[in-house]
């Protein structure tokens, strides 16, 4: 399916499991930029090479806490830096 979001720019928190990795992988597979944050740095990574491995995609990590401004403010600015901003917000990180 072809839902024109080929080099849209998408941040997924919870990215690394669940819901959240299953929207960053079809969004890959859609021609997104995706960037993958969540807590764990390992998972991340996995998820991140997985997706990249599947789709052709290059895929970025970011590790956060969503439960911390400080640490969310750094994954805004993150996804600025390796993205150039944000077209599609996935927010699926669990509490």
């Amino acid at each position: 399916m072809d839902l024109q979001l080929k080099d849209r720019r998408a941040l997924l928190t919870g990215g690394s499991r669940g819901i959240g990795l299953a929207c960053a992988r079809q969004l890959a597979r859609e021609g997104c930029r995706v960037m993958l944050a969540a807590r764990d740095r390992a998972a991340l990574k996995a998820a991140a090479a997985s997706i990249a491995e599947e789709t052709g995609a290059k895929v970025f990590t970011c590790q956060v806490d969503t439960s911390s401004d400080a640490s969310v403010k750094a994954l805004v600015q993150a996804a600025r830096d390796q993205l150039g901003g944000v077209d599609i917000l996935v927010n699926a990180a669990a509490a």
